[in-house]
C-alpha cells in the first residue's frame, strides 16, 4: 500500500480542505447519471468537482457549462466503474508497520487537520510594526554590496619583487589606454580571468575580512587600487556599489505578517498537543527491558523496533532532504497518531463529511489499480509483428536519450573565503586531470571539506539538474575532458566527462526490448482512453442531466 509520510499527511489537507465545502448539508441527493450497476449523484459530482484529480478544462464561458459537466460526469463514471472491477483484497496492505495509520486513518486525520487542527491567525498592522522594529537592524538591513572586477597575482609564484613590477606595468599599460579586460586576460592568474575577472554582487560580511575592508574602503571609487591577502595580491576596481539599506515596513509588511501567522499557529498547535497528550499513555523509547524491543507504545497501540526502521525508510527528513532521525521519527508518530485518537474521540470518524470523503477517497484509489492491471493485459496482448509494423512505418519517433558518464567535485559557497574557495575548486580540478582515482578524489575532496560525486551513467535530463551553467559546460567537453571550475547556485563545480553516448536511433533486433517499452508510452494515453470508452458503452451511461447546481432533473441539453 502506498505509504503517506508525516510531511505528506500535513501538507495534504491543503489540497483536500476544499472538499470540505462540497460535503455541507445539501437537498436530497439527485441522480445525474445511470449506468447498469450504478449512479451518479449531485453530491458525488460536487465532490469530484473540488477534488485535486478532476480534469481541468479551459473556462471559456461559465463553468457550468453542460458540455464541461458531461466530460465530468463520463470521467466520475469512469472512475466508479473500474472501481467496480476490483476484488478489496487487491487494496488489502500492512496496517500495523505506522501503529494504526492505515489508509483510513490517514484520510481520518487529513480530515481532523483541515477542521479541528485548523487555525485562523490575525494579526493587525501594529504588531506586524512591532516586530519589523525589532528586527529592522538585522533582517531588514541590508549590508553594503559592490560587484567588482579584479587581476590576482599568486604569491606562490612570484617575488615580491616580481609582483611589485607586474602592478607597475599593468597601472602604465593602463593609463596609455588599455582595458582593464585585456590586462585581466593577460595577467591574472585566477580562473576567474574567464570570466572577465568580473566577481559579485558581493555582501559586506560574507568575505575575508581582510580582503573586505580594503574593498569597502574604496567604495564609490572608480580607479584600480591594491588589495592583499594571505594568498595573493589583487588590482581591483569596484563595477557596482551599494550602500547599507534598510528595507521599509511596506516592503517587507505582507512576510512579517506571515511570519507571525505561522508563529502564532505553531503555538495554538502546541497548546492543542498538550491537552490531548494528556488524555491518553505516551511511552516511548522504553528501555526497562520489559517491552520486547518496543520503542513506542500509545494506550493500547504499539510500535516495535522494525516498524520504526520501515517508518524511517519511507519518510523524508526536513524540507525533503534525507532521512528522518530515529528520535524525530518517533516525535513525529506520536503527535500523529495522537491526533487520529483526538479526532476519534471527537467523533469525526462517524462525520457525514468524513464518510463521504472516505468513499470517494477508495474509488479513487481502487480506479487507480484498475487502470493499471487493464493498462498491463493490453500490454500483454501486443505482439512482436504489431510493434515492428509500427517501428518500420516510423523509426524517428523511436530515439534512446543520450547520456553521460561523469564525475564531479563541489566546492560550496559556505567553505573557505571567497577567492579560497576558487582555489580550492582549481587545486581539485588538476588532481582530477592528473588521473586520481575515485576513492582519492573523495579523501582529498573530505580532507578540504569539499564534496566528491561519481553518479555513473546519467541521462542527459538528469545532467541538467545540476544547472543552466553546468549543463552547459558539459556540453562543450570532449570525452576524457575536465572543465574549468564552473559558478552554480550553491558554489563552484568540476566536471570530469569520462564518455559520452549521444542521442541515437533505435535499431531491430538490438533494441527491441527498449523499442516496445516506447511504443507502449506512445500509446498509453490513447489506449486508456479506449479502455474507459469501451467500460462506459458496455455498462450503457445515460446522463440524465448536467445541471448539478440546482435541485431539480430535467434531462437537459448534455442527455444522451
Amino acid at each position: 500500500m502506498h505509504q503517506i509520510t508525516p510531511i505528506k499527511i500535513i501538507v495534504a489537507p491543503v489540497l483536500l480542505c476544499c472538499l470540505l465545502s462540497a460535503c455541507s448539508p445539501s437537498p436530497p441527493e439527485e441522480v445525474l447519471a445511470r449506468f447498469d450497476d450504478g449512479t451518479i449523484t449531485r453530491a458525488e459530482l460536487k465532490l469530484y468537482m473540488k477534488s485535486p484529480a478532476r480534469p481541468q478544462f479551459r473556462k471559456d464561458g461559465k463553468s457550468g457549462e453542460s458540455a464541461g459537466i458531461e466530460e465530468l460526469i463520463r470521467r466520475f463514471a469512469a472512475l466508479k466503474i473500474l472501481a467496480s472491477t476490483i476484488d478489496t483484497s487487491e487494496t488489502a496492505g500492512d496496517d500495523q508497520t505506522f501503529l494504526f495509520l492505515d489508509s483510513q486513518t490517514r484520510a481520518l486525520l487529513d480530515f481532523y487537520v483541515g477542521t479541528v487542527g485548523k487555525v485562523t491567525v490575525e494579526v493587525s498592522d501594529e504588531d506586524a510594526l512591532k516586530r519589523y522594529e525589532e528586527l529592522r537592524s538585522t533582517r531588514f538591513t541590508l549590508p553594503e554590496k559592490a560587484k567588482l572586477q579584479y587581476i590576482f597575482l599568486r604569491k606562490d609564484r612570484h617575488s615580491r619583487g616580481e609582483i611589485d613590477s607586474l602592478l607597475e606595468t599593468m597601472a602604465g599599460e593602463f593609463k596609455q589606454g588599455t582595458t582593464f579586460d585585456d590586462l585581466v586576460t593577460r595577467y591574472s592568474e585566477s580562473e576567474n580571468r574567464k570570466k572577465e575577472g568580473i566577481y559579485g554582487p558581493v555582501f559586506r560580511g560574507k568575505m575575508e575580512p581582510g580582503f573586505e575592508e580594503q574593498l569597502f574602503a574604496h567604495a564609490g571609487e572608480k580607479a584600480p587600487f591594491r588589495a592583499e591577502t594571505t594568498d595573493g595580491i589583487f588590482l581591483v576596481r569596484i563595477l557596482e556599489y551599494a550602500p547599507s539599506r534598510i528595507m521599509p515596513f511596506e516592503e517587507v509588511r505582507s512576510g512579517v505578517i506571515q511570519n507571525l501567522v505561522d508563529e502564532n499557529t505553531a503555538i495554538q498547535r502546541e497548546k492543542l498537543m498538550a491537552k490531548i497528550r494528556e488524555k491518553h499513555q505516551v511511552i516511548s523509547d522504553p528501555d526497562d527491558g520489559d517491552h520486547d524491543g518496543l520503542v513506542l507504545e500509545i494506550d493500547d497501540r504499539t510500535l516495535d523496533v522494525d516498524g520504526l526502521k520501515r517508518y524511517i525508510a519511507s519518510t523524508k527528513g526536513p524540507d525533503s532532504k534525507g532521512k528522518l532521525d530515529r528520535q524525530t521519527a518517533i516525535e513525529q508518530l506520536i503527535d500523529l497518531n495522537l491526533m487520529v485518537l483526538d479526532a476519534t474521540d471527537r467523533g469525526l470518524d462517524r462525520d457525514p463529511e468524513f464518510l463521504a470523503r472516505l468513499d470517494f477517497q477508495e474509488i479513487q484509489q481502487q480506479a487507480g489499480i484498475a487502470r493499471k492491471r487493464l493498462y498491463r493485459e493490453w500490454v500483454e496482448t501486443i505482439s512482436d509483428e504489431q510493434i515492428e509494423v509500427a517501428f518500420r512505418e516510423d523509426p524517428t519517433r523511436y530515439t534512446k536519450p543520450g547520456s553521460y558518464e561523469l564525475e564531479w567535485v563541489f566546492v560550496p559557497f559556505t567553505l573557505k573565503a571567497p577567492f579560497a574557495r576558487l582555489e580550492l575548486a582549481e587545486s581539485l580540478k588538476k588532481e582530477m586531470e592528473s588521473g586520481k582515482s575515485g576513492e582519492q578524489l573523495k579523501l582529498l575532496a573530505e580532507i578540504s571539506g569539499a564534496e566528491y560525486r561519481n553518479p555513473g551513467e546519467i541521462s542527459a535530463e538528469r545532467a541538467l539538474r545540476l544547472g543552466p551553467e553546468a549543463s552547459r559546460a558539459l556540453k562543450s567537453l570532449e570525452a576524457g575532458e575536465v572543465s574549468n571550475p564552473i559558478q552554480i547556485k550553491q558554489g563552484f563545480i568540476v566536471l570530469h566527462l569520462k564518455s559520452e553516448t549521444p542521442r541515437h536511433a533505435m535499431q531491430l533486433p538490438k533494441d527491441a526490448e527498449a523499442i516496445r517499452q516506447h511504443y507502449c508510452r506512445i500509446h498509453r494515453k490513447e489506449i486508456l482512453k479506449q479502455i474507459v470508452q469501451r467500460l462506459l458503452e458496455e455498462q450503457h451511461l445515460k446522463i440524465l442531466s448536467t445541471d448539478f447546481a440546482s435541485g431539480s432533473t430535467d434531462g437537459g441539453p448534455g442527455a444522451s
